[in-house]
Formats: C-alpha cells, structure tokens, sequence
C-alpha cells in the first residue's frame, strides 16, 4: 500500500497533478478526515486522499499547511475545486462530521458525495435502523484475509493508546509533528480499503435504493453545514427512517420512485357470536425469530456479491503487504487535459 505525506507546497502540487490526470470518465475519490473532536468545535487537522487509478493514498498536513492544501491551483484547478465539484464522485464514511469541519473551518462546500455507510445501510434484507462503523465493515463484508483485518484493527487500537497518551501531555494526536510514522500508516488504511467495499456495496444496489443513497448522502451534507448541526450530537447512531411494505426481505425501504403504499382499512369485526368448542384448542404460537442486525447477513451478502462480481470479471482475491486493494487492477491511470470538460 503506497501513500505519502503532503506537509510542503512543493509536495502538493505533485499530489495534485497525479490527482487530476486521473480525472477521468466517471472518477472515484475515497476520502476521510481527521482532527482533535472534528467538527465546528474542535480542528481540522489531516485530509486523505486515495486516488484508485493511482493505487496510492495521500495525507495532506492541514495543520501545517492550512488554507494551501485547499486553494494551492494546478492548472487552474485547486482541492477546493475538485471537493466542491458535481463531476467528480466523492466517497467518504460517515460524511456528516468531515463535511462540517471542512465548511467551517476552509468554506469547502462538499458536493458530489457518496457516502458509503449509506450504502451498506441501504442493503437488501438490511431492516435494522444501527448503522455499522467502518472497522464492522471491514470485518464483515470485506473478504479480506484475517491476517489483514487482525493488523488494520491492531493499528487502530495502537492509535487509541496514543491518543489517550496525547491527551495526558496536553497535545492533540492529530497534531502530533514531526507525525509518527504509525500515525501516518492508520491514517492511510482508513481510505485504503474503502473501493473494495464500494464495489461490493454497489452491486448490490438497485436503480431506487442507489437514488435513495445518493439522494441521503446530499441531505447529510446539507444538514451538516446547517447553523444548528451538532457534530456530538446523540441519537446519529440511527439511519432515515425507511417505509416498510410487503417483500421487505428484498426492498427494505420505501423508494421515492414508488407510488404511496393503499392499505386496506381493517375488517368490521363480527357481531355474531360463535360458539365454544372446549374439545378444539387452538394451536400453539410459533415466535418468529428476530432479525439480528448484519452480523447474521453478513456471510449470505459475502457469497451473492462476490459470485457476481466474479461474474462481471471483478477480482475477489485478498490484499497481503503491497498487493493492490481489489486484488486486479480495475481502473488505469490515464492523462486529461481538463478532468471537468
């Protein structure tokens, strides 16, 4: 897995010109950020960038270098540009509080986003309202050797001892220079497996719910750069609410495409009374088990997901070390003299 530090001008310019000449087609972007209790009360301290075509993942300093990471132009187009472009697919995890810190501390207006913990959550058969968290995704739904997803966790978990050591010593991990190395590695491996379940996610997406995330996602940036969002807010646990009807098990949502459900007012109960047989018991009532959440999902979603990507030539091999993400290459590099024409 290749990614660099952006923490000079110089360094930036050469991140994004190997950033826009892969704007192509229908380009992917895989984002996150990280800073001392993200949002509009607390910094913005680090932005990565995984460029798929690229097979590499850049972590720009915002600490260091502030407003440059953002409006620093090559070839008249600048990071700023290119987050607030319609043309350009950004995909995050949980949008919600990288969208917040980034409008209010740089004025960045995300558009174009995709948000990926929508798309799990929009899943057929998926009827619980909890969303999953990156790391149960992974673990979950990747496919990734256990070898892989034991060290990304480990490397989290090392992480959460720095940053209760940081907060003894008074500075904040994020802000931690020069950035340690194991810092910089955890950073990476947050964006670094994000394609592999975009693509799994997405193929098992139909026209409606892909619309209903897409359509979530702009309502969760929109939210998020509202006067009264809350970045700590209690209750974000929860996805939208979704209409339930009939065949739940295969479209668990109401689709905005869909005509309002009719229900049928109840019957008018009988008057006439029946009489009693003591010799005829009724039969006993079968509890139906109760829906588990994905943990119980996740092996059927694994196996009719991979069969079809296999079926349309998409890699479903492990990533080890250096080995790239997806297992093939399934996007090259190619050059554009301007990605937004």
């Amino acid at each position: 897995m290749a990614y660099s530090l952006i923490d000079t001008e110089e360094s930036l310019r050469v991140a994004l010109s190997k950033t826009l000449s892969c704007l192509t087609g229908d380009p992917l972007l895989y984002l996150d950020v990280e800073g001392h209790k993200l949002g509009r009360f607390g910094t913005l301290d680090l932005l990565q960038l995984h460029v798929l075509p690229l097979q590499e993942t850049f972590v720009f300093d915002v600490f260091t270098l502030q407003e440059k990471v953002f409006v620093t132009s090559v070839g008249g187009f600048s990071l700023k540009s290119i987050l607030e472009s319609d043309i350009v697919t950004k995909v995050f995890f949980d949008v919600r509080n990288d969208s917040d810190a980034l409008f209010t501390h740089f004025g960045v207006k995300l558009r174009g986003v995709v948000d990926l913990q929508l798309m799990e959550y929009y899943q057929p058969g998926r009827s619980e309202r909890n969303l999953l968290g990156l790391q149960a995704c992974i673990e979950r739904h990747s496919g990734l050797e256990p070898g892989v997803i034991y060290s990304w966790i480990r490397t989290k978990k090392d992480m959460v001892t720095e940053f209760d050591t940081a907060n003894r010593d008074s500075i904040p991990l994020f802000q931690q220079r020069p950035m340690p190395e194991r810092l910089l590695r955890y950073c990476a491996e947050d964006v670094a497996y994000m394609p592999r379940l975009y693509q799994l996610y997405r193929l098992g997406l139909g026209r409606g719910p892909w619309q209903t995330v897409q359509a979530e996602s702009h309502n969760r940036v929109a939210q998020s750069q509202g006067p009264r969002y809350d970045p700590h807010a209690k209750g974000k646990g929860k996805g939208p609410f979704r209409l339930m009807y009939k065949g739940a098990s295969q479209t668990p949502y109401q689709s905005a495409s869909q005509p309002p459900l009719q229900h049928k007012p109840p019957p008018t109960p009988s008057t006439k009374k029946t009489p009693v047989n003591p010799e005829k018991k009724k039969p006993d009532k079968v509890s139906k088990p109760k829906y588990d959440g994905a943990s119980t999902r996740s092996e059927p979603l694994m196996a009719s997901l991979t069969q079809k990507m296999q079926g349309i030539g998409i890699g479903g091999s492990s990533v080890t070390g250096q080995q790239h993400i997806l297992g093939v290459e399934t996007v090259s590099a190619r050059t554009c003299a301007s990605p937004f024409d």
